[in-house]
């Protein structure tokens, strides 16, 4: 439900754009067919425009002037008898949400129309204006979208093409993956949201604890950061720092040549324990800096320096010695 206080805003912005179209007074019921297709138009641009859109009937399209509908006029955006013909022109059928409400004693009505939820949304078929038959108010099997000047327009440059197939493709994906997690945790929807507050102090502590390192090197380069947490939070889960320690080790996995966990394992490497877990750092000797920060209660927070980013370094500061080596090399090849 479109709430008043967000009526209010469009009318205020007192100028239509790619998400919000005004039209003038009139009646649904005595709209000719013309008038119908124009409204069904922009129902198909807005289904087809990121975020949707709204139309706003009663609202002076030029001055963006809220003018009011007449009780008869605003009786008549019944929403059934909109969507039932807005539904003969979209492929799949597009339901769009129709508010019959009242700002300073002045009737109007707003149609909420939504994004499209699974695929773009077609038009259906062909639409002749029945006062002149060769002009096409809507074309059979295209995709119209909204423009940058608040104009409904189908879809004809392959970029606008694609963007819409993606979007498409990206929601499809979404509703996949949302489903097989239904499958392997059904229980999901109603399970109690991440307990974000409940680990917020060990998380503020982590993050400082990266601050101090090598001089704030982990503050101002770039790096990566990954951090991970149980459902639930169980101060003592390890009820030592040492056995905590040991289990990070002994889980270390080894892949192509690179150890993760690398920190604590590492000639330089240093671990040490305090109040509510076990840490360690590696100050990037021979690969990326890395530290680590484990606690009883289960939270893991990891983050390392960018491998790109601590070779491009190392290049910057042998760069001298290479361009002497480099230019030997020319002399007593040329001599």
């Amino acid at each position: 439900m479109i709430s008043v206080e967000r009526i209010r805003e469009l009318i205020q912005l007192g100028n239509e754009n790619r998400n919000l179209d005004y039209k003038g007074a009139f009646s649904w019921d005595h709209a000719s067919n013309d008038e119908k297709c124009e409204i069904t138009k922009d129902v198909l641009a807005f289904s087809n425009t990121r975020d949707g859109g709204v139309i706003l009937i009663g609202v002076n399209d030029k001055s963006g002037v809220l003018e009011g509908l007449t009780e008869e006029q605003n009786a008549s955006f019944d929403q059934t008898k909109f969507n039932s013909f807005v539904h003969k022109y979209t492929d799949p059928h597009h339901t769009s949400n129709v508010h019959r409400i009242v700002i300073d004693e002045k009737r109007l009505v707003a149609i909420d129309v939504p994004e499209f939820s699974e695929v773009p949304v077609l038009c259906a078929r062909d639409a002749n204006s029945s006062s002149n038959p060769s002009k096409l108010i809507l074309r059979k099997a295209s995709l119209y979208k909204r423009t940058d000047k608040a104009t409904s327009q189908p879809v004809e440059d392959a970029d606008g093409m694609r963007e819409l197939l993606n979007r498409g493709l990206l929601r499809r994906q979404d509703e996949l993956l949302q489903a097989i997690k239904q499958i392997i945790q059904p229980n999901e929807a109603i399970r109690a949201p991440e307990p974000e507050a409940e680990f917020k102090a060990e998380i503020e502590s982590a993050e400082h604890y990266f601050a101090e390192l090598n001089d704030e090197a982990f503050v101002r380069s770039p790096h990566w950061t990954v951090q991970m947490q149980p459902e639930a939070l169980i101060g003592d889960r390890m009820h030592t720092a040492v056995s905590l320690q040991s289990l990070v080790q002994e889980s270390a996995i080894s892949l192509r040549g690179w150890t993760f966990p690398i920190a604590g394992r590492v000639s330089g490497a240093v671990w040490t324990n305090f109040d509510c877990g076990s840490q360690s750092y590696y100050d990037g000797q021979t690969h990326s800096p890395e530290a680590l920060r484990v606690y009883k209660s289960g939270l893991v927070s990891w983050r390392t320096g960018i491998w790109e980013d601590s070779l491009l370094s190392g290049y910057k500061l042998n760069r001298f010695n290479w361009l002497q080596i480099s230019s030997k090399l020319l002399s007593q090849s040329i001599s």
